[in-house]
């Protein structure tokens, strides 16, 4: 049981992790899926990548813009990403599980 509560931290750390990327990114008004992948170092086969790109244009946070030759482009409301990023439930994580994977070190 130990493991699938871990699992699901991991899930929940991977979302945070690029969720969070791309709300410190500095963005022009529009950029491709592609470019978006490259800047914050995710590969855009990872299943979380896609999984919060339509979450957030859900919540309306990111504007799909259509096609431009084969690209997708999208537009990011910046002030509404950040917003949502410090106020989102992935703060749930634990400190000690944050701690064993390395993404914070309290002293």
């Amino acid at each position: 049981m130990f493991e699938k509560e871990e699992d699901d931290y991991i899930d929940s750390f991977s979302k945070w992790e690029i969720l969070s990327k791309i709300a410190l990114l500095k963005l022009k008004k529009s950029i491709s899926l592609s470019d978006l992948a490259r800047k914050i170092d995710v590969s855009t086969t990872n299943p979380y990548f896609h999984r919060i790109i339509g979450f957030l244009i859900d919540k309306n946070i990111i504007h799909d813009m259509g096609n431009i030759g084969r690209n997708r482009m999208i537009q990011i409301d910046r002030r509404k990403i950040i917003e949502f990023t410090y106020n989102y439930k992935f703060y749930d994580i634990p400190i000690d599980f944050l701690e064993k994977t390395k993404a914070i070190h309290i002293t």
